[in-house]
């Protein structure tokens, strides 16, 4: 428990003084005593945590055919800026890659991806972080990917909003190619 305004708790000695000093105000009996300490303990504004220290940052790789390129180039450098940018030793970083599966716990050292590649299912990887999401603490998710997700993202955003989870995406882009047109 912390206050958010502990600067009323002065009163207490203020009004211990006053009782003392003032005999005929009778604040040593229990009800006013108890009514004048449960007054300024409200006007401290107690604050009670439900929630635990540090956060739980899930990072979505698209290790699709289409996005399989980009991250292949930049993959280590993320995980390294991500790595040192952690607040505190109680953050928590996950990483999921996925496609057409999704592999929750995937071999870091090889960064490699197992499974098919033919499809983008960034809905099935999101709600495998929902379901991984820790409730007791707080949770954010961060997506790599091209944009391209092969099946639709309907109702995500409201199971997102939901369980307080923010989702943050870095939009993976290739070398720029011209494209050209016949009419």
């Amino acid at each position: 428990m912390k206050f958010a305004a502990p600067q009323f708790l002065i009163l207490l000695p203020f009004l211990a003084i006053a009782g003392w000093y003032f005999r005929r105000l009778e604040l040593w009996k229990p009800l006013r005593a108890a009514g004048l300490l449960l007054l300024v303990l409200t006007l401290a504004d107690p604050q009670f945590r439900r929630i635990a220290d540090g956060m739980d940052l899930w990072v979505l790789v698209d290790r699709s055919a289409s996005a399989e390129e980009m991250v292949a180039r930049d993959f280590e450098e993320w995980k390294r800026l991500l790595e040192r940018s952690r607040p505190s030793s109680a953050d928590r970083l996950n990483f999921v890659d996925y496609a057409a599966e999704v592999v929750s716990k995937p071999n870091v050292e090889t960064a490699s991806f197992p499974g098919d590649r033919t499809l983008t299912r960034t809905s099935l990887a999101l709600q495998d972080v929902l379901a991984l999401a820790d409730r007791k603490r707080h949770s954010r998710v961060l997506a790599f990917t091209d944009g391209y997700s092969t099946e639709p993202l309907t109702g995500i955003a409201e199971k997102l909003q939901e369980m307080g989870i923010p989702l943050d995406y870095r939009l993976l882009r290739g070398g720029e190619t011209v494209d050209y047109r016949v009419a």
